[in-house]
């Protein structure tokens, strides 16, 4: 892997010179300012790299930062190699390691290790700590990127056993629960995929997990489903196109095609012992949520945490919306007790995903221990 491999996903302008230097130039429109390796050996693995850089000077402070997929900053350094460390949360998921030293020119090096669960590396500019910003023409030059390989993402073993309900889990295991999927009884996970190729390509992802090639709704039966130009934006319901006009992201709802799929209640592939007692559920499946959440009826009582995505505006026709799922938990013990965006949608807080933890006073004694697991895995 080279520095001529970088590409820009957003903002901003890269050079490499007769040296071999990378500069890499923000934009002026308000974009994420990045630098990004693509290729499946960085999604789901343990990532460990090198990069030698350096700010020139007389310009607006700026600091380098790795950009992890979804707008998060794994660790950030400035001009005076100071290190902005980031928040309990994304430690406790991707257990970053690193390291920043001066060279004997002046140039700064950063090693950084970390578990990754999607298949980019990106490198970006960030201004006053934010990584959207619009640029005025500052710059860093990276010297050097050096590989330093990958290997199995980590997490300290489990207490207590738990089960893990996927629903829409076409790109692969909930990342928070991918570094416990080796550790056989402690989790038990069961993965809803309805299309057939895609449920082949997570058995051979993780062997020795269950995936059931079924959608989940509140009938037993079949529904339609439009896919769009971007799979993961595919939805039983149709894409609300007039109000996804006014986003960058527009053409990934752009549909290409329909057809039907075979979808069951949760509660009824409970009862015939094809589908576990929930301890965590995660459901992401495009405007569709709250249909699979009526399907799993009383069982709603047994979730003891759920994350849900969720939108405040309707990107799809016919979807519930946030506060009709706050609503529906409400009834069954469960709070909002955690919201994080996703900025798909040019800075706009249209999605986000939503977490729903069961009440303290309502959580069986017996049960606690596992509750509590799951909070830390979660990190809520």
């Amino acid at each position: 892997m080279t520095l001529n491999e970088f590409t820009v996903p957003h903002s901003g302008a890269l050079a490499i010179g007769e040296d071999g230097h990378a500069r890499f130039t923000e934009g002026a429109h308000p974009d994420w300012q990045l630098l990004r390796l693509s290729g499946e050996a960085f999604n789901r693995q343990r990532v460990h790299f090198r990069v030698r850089f350096r700010f020139p000077e007389a310009q607006e402070p700026r600091s380098l930062y790795v950009n992890l997929w979804g707008g998060l900053c794994l660790v950030a350094v400035d001009a005076q190699g100071r290190v902005h460390v980031p928040d309990p949360k994304v430690r406790a998921l991707f257990l970053p390691e690193f390291e920043v030293s001066t060279t004997p020119t002046g140039a700064l090096v950063m090693t950084v290790a970390y578990n990754s669960f999607h298949p980019s590396l990106s490198l970006g500019l960030m201004q006053g700590g934010q990584g959207v910003y619009a640029g005025s023409g500052a710059s860093v030059v990276i010297e050097d990127f050096e590989w330093l390989g990958g290997g199995p993402v980590t997490a300290a073993p489990l207490d207590h056993p738990v089960n893990v309900i996927d629903i829409g889990a076409a790109f692969g295991l909930h990342h928070a629960w991918e570094p416990y999927a080796g550790q056989g009884s402690r989790i038990q996970v069961l993965m809803f995929e309805p299309s057939a190729v895609e449920a082949a390509r997570l058995r051979s992802m993780y062997p020795g997990l269950r995936v059931l090639e079924v959608g989940l709704s509140n009938h037993s039966g079949q529904v339609v489903l439009h896919e769009t130009a971007h799979p993961g934006c595919s939805s039983v319901y149709q894409p609300n196109t007039p109000f996804l006009a006014r986003y960058r992201i527009a053409d990934w709802f752009r549909e290409v095609r329909d057809h039907t799929i075979a979808v069951e209640r949760y509660d009824r592939l409970m009862l015939s012992g094809q589908a576990p007692r929930p301890d965590f559920v995660k459901i992401d499946v495009q405007g569709y949520e709250y249909e699979i959440l009526q399907g799993f009826g009383d069982t709603l009582n047994d979730i003891l945490v759920l994350e849900v995505e969720a939108h405040f505006y309707p990107i799809y026709h016919g979807q519930k919306l946030l506060h009709d799922l706050v609503a529906l938990m409400a009834l069954h013990g469960m709070m909002l007790c955690a919201v994080r965006p996703q900025m798909n949608f040019d800075q706009d807080l249209v999605e986000v995903n939503a977490y729903f933890a069961r009440k303290p006073d309502l959580v069986d004694e017996a049960r606690r221990p596992v509750f509590e697991q799951i909070m830390r895995v979660m990190n809520l």
